[in-house]
């Protein structure tokens, strides 16, 4: 067997160096698969406590004095996805027949389905650097089911949506993954 030359040596260590390099690289960027798991039971935590904590339905009542207006949810919903928005903006009568629709589907209110979805937007933003649109995940948890669908519980289905959003899928593909696995369960 042969001697590498000096030069052969110096080249693989330099191939070596930089593989490792790499390595260390790809190691920071990716999160563990306990962190993964760590951040699902957190995001449901989070989801369930919101339930546990916000009134139901039969409990919800004004502690505002009648002088001073309450924003409307669809209305605080509009500002929160566009900003300044004006009272005959299109997009309040969008989220207001969002909640309607999703107020028939699922067992939680209209107050706790905003909560809930806006707590979901903000924690793929903060978490994992996914910027989606209120409408879009609202829209998305209303074409999971027919109109048919009712008692289902919010929280399960809109945490599936954030671990597939989480693990790399759009938006689209996460909806269509999610319609696919109820269809094929029978539940849809």
């Amino acid at each position: 067997m042969s001697e590498l030359t000096p030069e052969e040596k110096k080249r693989i260590y330099e191939e070596e160096k930089e593989r490792m390099k790499a390595q260390e690289k790809i190691k920071k960027k990716t999160k563990p698969a306990t962190w993964g798991c760590l951040t699902i039971i957190i995001v449901i935590a989070i989801v369930w406590l919101g339930g546990v904590f916000s009134p139901s339905r039969k409990q919800v009542t004004s502690t505002k004095p009648a002088a001073q207006k309450q924003e409307s949810i669809e209305y605080m919903l509009a500002t929160i996805e566009k900003g300044y928005v004006s009272r005959d903006d299109p997009i309040i009568a969008r989220f207001r027949s969002l909640l309607k629709q999703l107020d028939t589907k699922f067992v939680e209110n209209k107050t706790q389905i905003a909560d809930m979805s806006v707590g979901a937007q903000k924690l793929l933003k903060e978490d994992e650097g996914i910027k989606e649109s209120l409408l879009n995940i609202m829209e998305g948890m209303n074409r999971l089911f027919s109109s048919e669908s009712t008692k289902l519980k919010y929280p399960e289905y809109l945490s599936a949506y954030m671990v597939l959003r989480s693990k790399g899928q759009s938006h689209y593909e996460a909806i269509a993954g999610l319609k696919a696995l109820l269809q094929s369960l029978g539940i849809y």
